[in-house]
């Protein structure tokens, strides 16, 4: 779905907006737009991918973080309220199996949306590497809330806490890129750059793509995921 809403956007702005003029015109109103910015984010450019990385890009990013956080609570912290867990300990498998599955399967889940972010905005026309750049931002976020996910599970008595917990990040999150892209050139824009779900406008995927950006994403990624290693 989160695929379908990428690729619908970028093929509604190409039949909406054919003409540099027209989207040109529609950019100029949107970045002076406060309630659009806070919905949205900056605008980084006119072209058809710059429009879709605008409108979807941090929506994306936050469907990312929520597919991340249920499907890691549903195979750690869930599974252990079922019983499941103690049915499968049971058998020759680590203490650790089920937090690895999960984690595995999230990681999967969103490896593959990236993929068919990138395929189908490529098959659109849309540059490549903006197109790529795009993707691996927003299953950047999904990741960093795999992470997340998975540390609220170990901490959380429930299922339903872990969630909500996780659930509560994320939007801070979100809160975070509202706050920082509203907040004009003189207040702290800065707060975009602590949201992961932001990371999606900052790297400006069809402008000048900020590599280093994506990369620093990556690096604390991955110093989160170091921290979830206990297990239900």
């Amino acid at each position: 779905m989160l695929t379908a809403l990428v690729a619908g956007t970028a093929y509604s702005f190409r039949k909406l907006y054919p003409t540099a003029a027209g989207r040109e015109q529609f950019a100029s109103a949107a970045g002076h737009n406060p309630a659009l910015l806070s919905l949205y984010g900056p605008l980084s450019g006119n072209s058809i991918g710059s429009l879709t990385a605008w409108r979807y890009g941090a929506f994306a990013a936050l469907g990312a973080g929520l597919m991340s956080v249920f499907v890691v609570v549903r195979h750690t912290r869930a599974d252990e309220e079922t019983g499941r867990l103690e049915l499968v300990g049971s058998a020759a498998v680590g203490r650790h199996a089920a937090l690895t599955a999960g984690l595995l399967i999230a990681v999967s889940a969103n490896v593959v949306l990236a993929a068919l972010i990138s395929a189908s905005l490529i098959a659109l026309g849309l540059p490549a590497a903006g197109s790529i750049s795009l993707a691996l931002a927003i299953a950047g976020c999904g990741l960093v809330f795999t992470c997340v996910a998975a540390v609220t599970a170990q901490l959380a008595q429930t299922a339903r806490c872990a969630r909500g917990v996780a659930i509560g990040v994320l939007a801070a999150a979100y809160l975070l890129r509202a706050v920082g892209d509203s907040a004009g050139a003189h207040g702290p824009g800065w707060l975009t750059w602590l949201s992961p779900v932001g990371w999606a406008e900052l790297i400006r995927s069809f402008g000048q793509i900020r590599w280093v950006g994506t990369g620093a994403a990556a690096s604390y990624r991955g110093r989160r995921g170091r921290g979830a290693g206990r297990s239900p």
